[in-house]
């Protein structure tokens, strides 16, 4: 096993470890960024390019809150995002490679710290969740995903599942009734980051 895939195996233990000692209110294997004090949480499958995203975003102004685990907590009526800070782990090639450090090398798996890409954000109101998947010439127009769709794919999502049994399902399906969910299809990335400044604003129905 080549430092490839050790480091970010390493680092996924510890993120574990910290998940498992803390007590979030609902914590989703997903990275959220956030644009004015407002966040968007990004989930989805193994190889969707959500780092690759949240990157992209991150470096283009929005604040970085995690590529890992989403800390939610519900306050009132809405719910917050906690920052939940770690290196953001990309496949080369990437779109992201300007942004890489020379000290990389040849590594085809790298952790990017995201104060290299722009900035950290701090606790955000989460607008939305959304659902990236890469699909050649897509327009990059969000689309309301299927209640159904979204908790499946979520609940997948959740490193504590286990153990937060049927409390953290009902979590989960709150935060649905209070959070729209979005599908995303992705082709170009610089379409795709003026289609979700668009949705934060509430230009998105």
């Amino acid at each position: 096993m080549t430092n490839d895939y050790v480091r970010p195996y390493v680092l996924w233990e510890v993120t574990r470890i910290l998940l498992e000692a803390d007590e979030p209110t609902l914590a989703i294997h997903a990275g959220s960024v956030a644009l004015d004090g407002r966040a968007i949480v990004i989930a989805g499958v193994s190889h969707a390019g959500k780092s690759t995203l949240s990157g992209w975003l991150v470096a283009h102004g929005w604040g970085f809150l995690t590529d890992e685990v989403s800390r939610l907590e519900q306050s009132g009526e809405g719910w917050r995002v906690h920052p939940f800070p770690r290196p953001i782990g990309v496949r080369r090639p990437t779109p992201l490679e300007p942004f890489v450090q020379p000290e990389f090398g040849e590594a085809t798996e790298i952790l990017v710290p995201a104060s290299t890409l722009g900035t950290l954000s701090g606790v955000a109101d989460l607008t939305a969740i959304v659902l990236p998947e890469r699909r050649p010439g897509a327009s990059s127009t969000p689309t309301p995903a299927h209640p159904a769709t979204a908790v499946r794919l979520l609940a997948e999502h959740l490193p504590k599942r286990a153990s937060d049994g049927r409390a953290g399902f009902r979590t989960l399906v709150d935060l649905m009734q209070s959070v729209p969910v979005y599908s995303l299809h992705v082709d170009n990335l610089g379409a795709a980051e003026r289609a979700l400044r668009e949705l934060v604003a509430g230009d998105v129905s």
